[in-house]
């Protein structure tokens, strides 16, 4: 659980780093949760974030929108599921 806080975290400090224009950093924090999620087998949303950093590399900002919106519809969906499974708690 730790794991999915961090990477709920992360995506909360991506968007903010979005909205201040460091698409640098954002590039840097999507790769982060790209590798925490292949570690705990979030593998759609490890995809989709190695997309948005390669999307903020590039500063294509019209792609990054479009993957950012793709990011916020897995993540909130494959998030979701994790904190349902029995078992795991904080």
């Amino acid at each position: 659980m730790d794991r999915v806080e961090d990477i709920s975290e992360r995506l909360a400090d991506i968007e903010f780093q979005y909205r201040q224009g460091a698409l640098g950093d954002v590039a840097r924090e999507a790769r982060i949760v790209s590798t925490l999620c292949v570690d705990i087998g979030l593998t759609s949303l490890a995809r989709v974030a190695r997309d948005l950093s390669i999307s903020a590399e590039h500063g294509d900002v019209v792609a990054f929108r479009a993957v950012w919106e793709r990011l916020v519809r897995i993540g909130d969906r494959s998030l979701a599921q994790v904190w349902e499974v029995p078992g795991l708690s904080l």
